[in-house]
């Protein structure tokens, strides 16, 4: 921003030098990266489609998903980073409360805020059009690259992204190793995701069911272990 103008940005540095911090611009050549306020409508997504972000490009990269035969891509770490670390973005196209979606739901839908109450609907949410899903069409944000985990690394929340707006972010929980596969919860209504044919979210209740099945045996794994031990240390004292 300029004079409260918004400007083109190619090329920007922060001076640490001295006691106060402070941008300085270099000089762009024809051929740099143009970076403005692109916000999306409901119909269009404004940044340039195949435009990398540089903050994501730094953390993360798109890869065949390790989670299942059937998981598709996946978003993995670049390098090692530390829990509460901002790691990527989701833009898409952005549907306000009472508009209706362009197109037909297909399972990428986000809202920006959480929704308290799901009878009322006061958030805007992001969408990916179909042509876009493939990143062959589409990097300029990659968050609707990670996989859904009962058990994640990582978390939504929001930022005013200087490109995107006010958008959805993906934030790590813990600390991850370079190279691991990142997962968030995708929060959607287990009740929704079991009754409705439509929803595209069946797996979601079988990915539910497997991972209580596992928790379960874990669980009575863990409980054995700790009778085990407790019954050896009973045999030492009465010994």
């Amino acid at each position: 921003m300029v004079e409260a103008l918004p400007v083109d940005i190619r090329v920007a540095y922060l001076d640490k030098s001295g006691n106060i911090m402070r941008l300085t611009f270099g000089k762009p050549s024809d051929r740099s990266t143009i970076y403005r306020n692109w916000p999306s409508g409901l119909n269009f997504i404004a940044v340039p489609p195949l435009q990398e972000d540089p903050f994501e490009q730094k953390n993360v990269y798109v890869e065949q998903s390790k989670m299942s035969d059937h998981s598709g891509d996946g978003l993995f770490v670049k390098r090692d980073i530390p829990a509460n670390t901002t790691l990527c973005f989701y833009n898409g196209v952005r549907v306000k409360p009472g508009e209706q979606d362009p197109f037909e739901n297909t399972g990428y839908q986000i809202y920006i805020d959480e929704l308290m109450d799901r009878s009322a609907i006061t958030s805007d949410y992001m969408d990916i059009p179909p042509e876009f899903i493939s990143g062959k069409q589409y990097k300029a944000s990659l968050a609707h690259k990670i996989n859904h985990s009962f058990d994640p690394n990582c978390r939504w929340d929001t930022i005013e992204h200087p490109t995107f707006g006010r958008v959805p972010r993906v934030v790590s929980q813990k600390e991850i190793q370079a190279g691991t596969e990142l997962s968030v919860h995708y929060m959607i209504n287990m009740e929704a995701a079991a009754t409705d044919e439509n929803s595209h979210c069946y797996w979601y209740v079988e990915l539910w069911e497997e991972f209580s099945k596992c928790k379960k045996t874990l669980q009575s794994e863990e409980t054995n272990e700790l009778m085990d031990i407790a019954a050896d240390t009973l045999a030492q004292v009465n010994h």
